[in-house]
């Protein structure tokens, strides 16, 4: 460790160029990171569920679907019917949406003694009663496309597959989401009305905002609340930065490594910032404390860094080649988010442990 220490003295000029040269060149691959959770993300490529559910999808064409629900104030009304209609269409011409079907659009199949007759559902000399148990009939409108009860109306989106190699999956659901909320939002400006949407996309655009709030809100937390104990312990304006620096520089190299490879955030991924923050600062604040020792001892800051790197360098090394152990112990995990830790992990203890 002592011929390590004095090495990085040496050529510290060298070696911290180089750290900036690779975090400039990881910078650039940190903006193209994308945030994922979907099927791809908990089954691996060759689970059989995964495989049976892509088949079903590439035999029958099937897409995913989000479902619009609104409470209606006189269900059946005339005005009420020409707006779900106004609605229907207005979903329908949004990107992406293969179709939208709601009591306006369906058709009411009902079998007879010569085979199926299908009509529009609607129908001008129908009363509301009528109305009610011809829907009522039809198991695929009753409580499907209007609630039970008949104060709720629901619009079903059929959403095209994104058959696109240059727009990701997140890209893809984003400006699906992205698109039908602001059309809801002038809805709700314009009419009063709340709107409710539910569907896989719905819930998958949802994490995704929820992962981007907790990365957005907790990391700069974290880091200000690491700056203040710093503070408190050390009192000495460089040994705030330099830790965070650390950090900082690790956590860039690391994303700037997934947006290489093509690896997504998911909800699994998002525990990389704090262990980041975790490891890099326990390591630098070993450092710097058993430098302060030094320096009040031997009186030369060269002779001090020598020997602080040779007393404190191997337990932080042992402790970052422990915990890359632990990691790797996530390699039997048949679940994807979980066994792609495991070389980022380690690349992760490689990266603090030089970095600090």
């Amino acid at each position: 460790m002592n011929l390590i220490a004095q090495f990085i003295l040496r050529f510290r000029i060298l070696l911290l160029l180089i750290v900036a040269a690779l975090t400039a060149f990881f910078i650039r691959y940190v903006t193209g990171l994308e945030m994922r959770d979907d099927a791809s993300t908990w089954f691996s490529e060759d689970d059989s569920t995964l495989i049976q559910y892509r088949e079903f999808q590439d035999t029958f064409d099937e897409s995913q679907f989000i479902i619009v629900a609104y409470n209606w104030k006189q269900p059946f009304a005339g005005d009420e019917i020409n707006y779900l209609q106004h609605l229907t269409d207005s979903l329908a011409q949004l990107p992406h949406i293969r179709e939208a079907i709601s009591l306006t659009t369906v058709e009411n199949i009902v079998g007879t003694d010569y085979g199926l007759e299908i009509n529009y559902l609607f129908d001008k000399n129908l009363g509301v009663s009528e109305l009610e148990n011809r829907i009522q009939r039809n198991p695929f409108i009753y409580g499907t496309l209007v609630s039970c009860d008949f104060q709720t109306v629901a619009i079903m989106l059929i959403l095209d597959r994104n058959t696109d190699k240059n727009t990701s999956l997140g890209e893809f659901n984003r400006e699906i989401d992205t698109g039908i909320r602001d059309l809801l939002l002038r809805e709700t400006a314009h009419t009063g009305r709340q709107f409710h949407l539910g569907g896989e996309l719905i819930t998958d655009a949802a994490i995704n905002e929820l992962m981007d709030q907790d990365i957005s809100l907790f990391f700069p937390l974290s880091m200000l609340i690491s700056a203040i104990f710093l503070w408190i312990i050390f009192r000495n304006l460089s040994s705030i930065l330099f830790p965070l620096l650390t950090v900082f520089i690790a956590l860039i190299w690391v994303m700037g490594l997934k947006g290489l490879v093509g690896s997504p955030i998911t909800p699994v991924s998002t525990t990389l910032f704090a262990l980041i923050t975790i490891i890099g600062l326990a390591n630098s604040v070993h450092l710097i404390s058993q430098f302060r020792l030094e320096i009040n001892t031997l009186y030369d800051k060269k002779a001090a860094i020598i020997t602080s790197l040779t007393k404190a360098g191997a337990p932080c090394f042992f402790t970052s080649l422990t915990t890359a152990i632990g990691f790797g112990s996530l390699a039997t995990s048949s679940i994807p988010s979980i066994y792609n830790l495991v070389p980022k992990g380690i690349f992760d203890e490689s990266l603090q442990q030089s970095v600090s």
